[in-house]
């Protein structure tokens, strides 16, 4: 629910240590990773242009999602995937529309 207009979700997975911060009606959207083990800071993300956010996978064992950042784009379209299970990955493209 987004009561004010900013949801975090915050969780761990083996060693490492999530922060998302959406703010869906500012267009925004944040991610900070860290090692569980020692607090240090593995990758940070923080997009203020998001057009879509769409799940990808949603189960026990395989969780991603896609973000789509076309604001302020008039040819090209950046798209991010995140994949949190099994193992945290990201790719980055741009794409032409």
């Amino acid at each position: 629910m987004f009561e004010y207009d900013e949801t975090r979700f915050v969780f761990r997975l083996e060693n490492i240590a999530f922060e998302v911060t959406v703010s869906p009606f500012y267009d925004r959207f944040s991610l900070l990773a860290r090692d569980a083990t020692d607090n240090e800071e593995i990758a940070y993300y923080d997009f203020q242009t998001v057009s879509k956010i769409e799940v990808i996978l949603d189960r026990q064992n395989d969780a991603s999602l896609r973000l789509f950042l076309e604001y302020d784009r008039t040819d090209l379209m950046t798209v991010v995937e995140f994949t949190f299970k099994p193992k945290f990955k990201v790719i980055m493209k741009e794409t032409f529309r």
